[in-house]
């Protein structure tokens, strides 16, 4: 299993193997306000990451189908919680290109998971089948 950890961002990507062997590349994302408005599900306040995968023998071949799915492991600080009053009222989710996607433990199955360290509050956790260019952003 691969495992990709984008440290400034507090992000970490497991990638089973796949198929063909593949990468992971980091790209900046877009601020929340740049993207249009989210729906009464899920309000977004911080983008997280851009992340595309793509072929190893092939830099420019996007993969955006995975099987087994991959786990992205994304750091929630306390300000987060903060802005969503409670920890347990965090929601992850991503801009699909066209709407608001709200990750649930039944569609990515996310959860939540607190650290025990000072510095941050904890992780969300998805699993991604089907990934075309989403950019995790937390929200409410």
């Amino acid at each position: 299993m691969e495992h990709k950890y984008f440290r400034k961002q507090g992000v970490v990507v497991l990638v089973p193997p796949q198929p063909q062997p593949v990468l992971v590349e980091r790209l900046d994302p877009p601020q929340v306000e740049a993207l249009p408005g989210g729906p009464v599900d899920f309000q977004p306040f911080r983008t997280v990451i851009d992340l595309k995968v793509k072929l190893e023998a092939s830099p420019n071949t996007y993969v955006t189908q995975f099987n087994p799915p991959i786990t992205i492991r994304i750091r929630c600080t306390h300000k987060d919680v903060k802005r969503a009053k409670l920890f347990n009222y965090l929601k992850l989710g991503y801009w699909d290109g066209k709407k608001w996607v709200h990750c649930t433990a039944k569609t990515h199955k996310f959860q939540l998971e607190v650290d025990k360290t000072i510095k941050y509050a904890g992780w969300g956790i998805i699993q991604i089948s089907n990934w075309d260019d989403p950019i995790p952003t937390w929200g409410t």
